[in-house]
């Protein structure tokens, strides 16, 4: 199943690729830092007391392990934004919520619309909630979009979409044009969803969680 999103364009030229997904992504998303390499022993002990390799990341079943990073990590970003029935949010309300991503400025290139941006933070590259006015000059919800980015863009996207249907549940569609980045969208309620895919921004890689109503459907 495919839906079209109505998804903001980047608010600038593209960032860098090495966002909050260097960590294992498991949507953005709260993966448990994984453990760093283990130098071999140097002094003896008891038999089998040595450590051993570090957990297979799908052995459990659980979201791969992001290296950590200083600032947001990707549970705390999953865990803030992708609540079922959150959005749409007002101007205000947005912009509360997303204060534990640093700090949130307010743009407004024209009269008639208006954005709050912020970032880099953690594994968080850069988001985008944006606004435009309606025949009454109230500020309506548009959509929301939070770039993330790793060198290792597969283990990201890994990360983030465990971390995203242990939050969510079964995926609402997937498709899969993109190989092992393929995109994957969930029911936020109402009529709000959530896409999570690669950037479409021509030359970007970095991966991007968008919230959005799809195209025609209003409350």
């Amino acid at each position: 199943m495919s839906l079209s999103l109505p998804f903001m364009r980047a608010p600038g030229p593209a960032l860098w690729v090495v966002v909050s997904l260097t960590a294992p992504f498991g949507f953005a998303c709260g993966a448990s830092p994984s453990q760093g390499a283990i130098s071999p022993a140097t002094t003896s002990g008891p038999t089998g007391s040595s450590p051993g390799p570090s957990a297979s990341p799908n052995g459990d079943g659980t979201p791969p392990a992001v290296a950590p990073e200083p600032g947001v990590s990707i549970e705390q970003l999953i865990t803030l934004i992708a609540r079922p029935g959150q959005w749409p949010l007002d101007v205000d309300a947005a912009e509360q919520l997303l204060q534990p991503l640093g700090p949130v400025r307010r743009e407004q290139p024209v009269a008639e619309a208006l954005s709050l941006l912020g970032g880099p933070s953690g594994v968080l590259n850069r988001f985008e909630v944006s606004y435009s006015t309606d025949e009454q000059g109230r500020w309506m919800f548009e959509g929301a979009s939070f770039f993330l980015g790793d060198a290792d863009l597969v283990r990201l996207h890994e990360a983030v979409k465990g971390l995203l249907t242990q939050q969510l549940g079964k995926a609402e569609w997937t498709e899969d044009d993109a190989g092992e980045l393929e995109a994957v969208g969930w029911d936020l309620g109402g009529v709000t969803k959530l896409l999570f895919a690669l950037s479409p921004n021509e030359g970007e890689r970095l991966l991007r969680i968008s919230i959005a109503e799809p195209e025609g459907e209003t409350d």
